[in-house]
């Protein structure tokens, strides 16, 4: 972690560290360690999950619960994960919504916020 957390460049916009790994690998866990270290640190982290962007069940599904391309090209919001996360990510100074990250476990997204938070 500690190679991870010193070799991330200091940018004039957010540096972008991903976390990949299958189920109940210890994603969650790890990046919250990490973003424990880059506070300590005195830099600003935020985790986002993809699987707060999941489609709605009727889209993740519709190619039927156990479809391997259904879960490859249906299971997540790919266009607003792009729009609300990676876009602003370019920027100097990224904003995004409070509401679209948090975690949706239900069919419908939460409602857009129209408070903004700097990262």
């Amino acid at each position: 972690m500690e190679a991870i957390v010193c070799s991330t460049p200091m940018l004039k916009r957010p540096a972008l560290v991903a976390v990949d790994g299958v189920d109940g690998s210890g994603k969650t866990t790890f990046a919250g360690r990490l973003v424990v270290r880059y506070q300590e640190l005195g830099r600003t982290a935020h985790v986002v999950h993809l699987d707060d962007f999941l489609n709605r069940r009727e889209i993740r599904y519709r190619l039927g619960r156990d479809s391997p391309e259904g879960f490859f090209r249906d299971t997540y919001d790919i266009p607003t994960f792009m729009t609300k996360v990676i876009v602003p990510l370019r920027t100097e100074r990224p904003q995004f919504e409070p509401s679209t990250i948090a975690r949706i476990r239900r069919s419908t997204r939460i409602p857009s916020s129209s408070r903004m938070a700097t990262w």
